[in-house]
Order: C-alpha cells, then structure tokens, then sequence
C-alpha cells in the first residue's frame, strides 16, 4: 500500500470516506489515482486490487478529454485547486456527466503530496455538454 494510504488508513479517513455516499479520491504527485472510495469504485467498477492498474482517463468521453486534461495539468503545475465538469463510462457502460473537485494535498514540509477531490454526479442536474 502506498505510504501516504497507511499513514491515512491509520487515521479515520479511511474508514470514513468507504462510509460516504460521495464519491472521493486521492491522487497522487503524476496525477495517478492511489486512491477509491466504494462509491467512486462502484462508479466505474474498479476493485481494490486492480487500483494500480486503474487509469480514470480510460472512463473519459474523448471530446472532453482536452479540456479536462488542460485543467487538471495546470492545477497540478500551479497546485491550486479545480473544478471541472466532463462525462465518463460508468461501469454499466451509461454516460454521466461528473463534477469534479479537488484540492491539492502537502505535508507537513510541504512537500506537494497530489491532490483530493470528489466526483459529483450532475447528469440530471443539467444535460451533457460537449467541450466548448
């Protein structure tokens, strides 16, 4: 397990973000997801163990793939947090359109840990758009 979720797991932000009903993530310096929570891995239909191998830009509608990449790309570079919303396959193959918010994560010396965020599902708040 990744250093960063031990010292988590340790805590109780484990235990209660496999609680919530929001779907939360962790990621990692390269934008890599170390981290699901059940929501979000019943979403796209990950299992724990398959985490490492996961890449959420695989779920990503690819007209909005620019855009979201654009975005997350400069929030890391600048690391400030985003928002941004794009669509994605869930695990049942139905496109929904997701909200996105993240903010960045550091240690104590300050070191830039990734970031953490949650995926809001806002499909039938508004229709899917594509990029503008």
């Amino acid at each position: 397990m990744d250093p960063t979720l031990l010292n988590l797991a340790a805590g109780p932000f484990v235990p209660i973000a496999e609680a919530m009903p929001a779907m939360i993530w962790l990621g990692d310096p390269d934008g890599r997801c170390i981290y699901l929570n059940k929501a979000l891995r019943e979403f796209w239909g990950v299992e724990a163990a398959d985490l490492p191998r996961f890449t959420w830009a695989s779920t990503l509608v690819e007209e909005d793939q620019e855009r979201v990449f654009s975005t997350v790309a400069a929030a890391m570079a600048a690391r400030h947090s985003f928002t941004v919303d794009a669509r994605y396959r869930r695990a049942d193959g139905e496109l929904r359109t997701l909200r996105t918010r993240a903010e960045p994560r550091f240690a104590p010396n300050g070191e830039f840990l990734g970031m953490v965020g949650v995926n809001v599902d806002v499909s039938d708040e508004r229709p899917a758009q594509s990029a503008e």
